[in-house]
């Protein structure tokens, strides 16, 4: 139903990382080293990070999806070993959907004006290299979805106020996603957003 192709991006050269904009969402988190190269984004740092990205795409329609494709994770036993996915102004205002890795879970994260809504209980879930997750916006709702063994499964929602449902805020927000860990590096191999009128 996303007919639409809003940003496309595959990390296919290094100048694709000057596309994105890394907001730092905690002072006590450093923001990580980031490069794109041979369809590989990479985010890395020797200690705890938090990033995230605002892209090049803005959503053109009311209903959209914002989607990322797993590379690999850190790996070390840290508490943080994350991505997050959705649509993102600034450290202080985004709309995501994240999993942990070291957990094995997925949950929500939306921050508003610094403040981060309430949200429901995390959920189970294993991503491996070539898995994606993804976040779907309808009508002040947001839905996230996992895909593993190449099906989709509807993992759970949420909603949030008129912040992407108006015109003008909405257009604030670009395509975008995050990365965090206690340390090492995080892949991703494609990143993806399409709208719907």
């Amino acid at each position: 139903m996303f007919s639409t192709i809003d940003v496309a991006d595959r990390f296919a050269a290094p100048e694709n990382v000057q596309q994105y904009v890394s907001h730092q969402p905690e002072e006590r988190e450093i923001v990580p080293s980031i490069a794109t190269d041979n369809g590989v984004f990479t985010a890395s740092g020797p200690t705890p990070y938090f990033t995230m990205l605002s892209g090049p795409g803005r959503i053109s329609g009311t209903t959209a999806v914002s989607m990322v494709t797993v590379g690999a994770f850190t790996g070390n036993g840290g508490r943080q070993d994350t991505v997050y996915v959705g649509w993102v102004k600034d450290g202080n205002n985004y709309v995501s959907a994240w999993y942990n890795d070291a957990e094995r879970t997925a949950g929500f994260s939306i921050r508003l004006d610094g403040r981060l809504l309430k949200t429901p209980e995390t959920t189970p879930l294993e991503l491996g290299k070539g898995d994606r997750l993804a976040l779907v916006h309808r009508d002040g709702t947001v839905t996230a979805y996992a895909q593993t063994g190449g099906r989709w499964r509807r993992l759970q929602e949420t909603t949030i106020d008129g912040v992407l449902h108006r015109p003008m805020t909405r257009s604030e927000y670009r395509y975008g996603f995050g990365l965090r860990a206690s340390s090492g590096t995080i892949t991703l191999t494609g990143a993806e957003g399409r709208s719907a009128p």
